[in-house]
């Protein structure tokens, strides 16, 4: 991981242990420091991958899909009411009825527990003797099991199960996918990390040719070194400015 240090702390650093009063730039320089980037981490790549990435974000649509399925299946094993009342304020006949019923279907079975309470009043035409009930009305609870036919399976219960896979393999789609994402975001974060130390290095090579450069000059100008060393190091110098530059390229990229 590549940690920047400010160059006026590592200068009052050094300046404290050998004993010698700061200079006036160094005091400035810690006075107002430059403001600096935050560090890029790693948890930091993985965090943004996690949630902004298009793949993932897809998977967990496809994944959100899924329970939306998967709970309209499950609404098919509510608990239903219906109500229905009938009056008839005209004619000769005034009987009128109230009906309330609810059902539910079985979990694990192709029945329904069912239940209802119906009253009526008013005169009802002889042929409408159904519809008429005492003062007290009529109440009715029932059950209604599946003995052979839709007894081990039926639609309501293929679909839930159809329906729980979907979940399962979306889920597992996910995580694959976020296992993917976030492998290529390690290797790019890993690569990022070592064009940002190979800038470094060519840097520091490249400045350590320049000043070497300055030294084979002044003894070259004494006599104490042939000429053609500097022709050689200003050749290294290209070299190195070179491969610098190109790493340069590399790190923004």
């Amino acid at each position: 991981m590549i940690r920047s240090v400010p160059h006026g702390a590592v200068l009052a650093l050094l300046v404290s242990l050998a004993g010698v009063p700061t200079p006036l730039i160094a005091q400035d320089r810690l006075a107002a420091p430059a403001p600096t980037a935050r560090e890029l981490t790693l948890a930091d790549v993985l965090e943004s991958s996690a949630t902004h990435a298009p793949q993932i974000v897809e998977a967990m649509a496809r994944q959100r899909q899924a329970d939306a399925r998967a709970l309209t299946v499950e609404g098919k094993f509510d608990l239903v009411f219906n109500a229905e009342a009938n009056a008839r304020p005209l004619g000769y006949y005034n009987g009128s009825t109230a009906e309330v019923s609810a059902y539910r279907p079985f979990q694990n079975n192709g029945g329904q527990l069912y239940g209802g309470y119906r009253v009526s009043t008013g005169d009802f035409a002889s042929y409408e003797g159904k519809s008429v009930t005492n003062q007290l009305g009529e109440l009715k609870v029932g059950a209604v099991f599946s003995l052979l036919r839709d007894r081990m399976i039926d639609e309501r219960r293929g679909r839930r199960e159809i329906a729980g896979a979907d979940i399962e393999l979306a889920s597992l789609d996910r995580d694959l996918v976020a296992i993917g994402v976030q492998r290529r975001a390690i290797e790019a974060y890993q690569q990022w990390v070592a064009a940002g130390l190979r800038v470094r290095i060519y840097r520091e090579l490249f400045e350590l040719a320049e000043a070497r450069q300055e030294s084979i000059e002044k003894q070259i100008n004494l006599g104490a070194r042939p000429a053609i060393l500097s022709v050689e190091n200003q050749q290294n110098i290209m070299r190195r400015k070179s491969l610098l530059v190109q790493s340069e390229q590399n790190l923004q990229l």
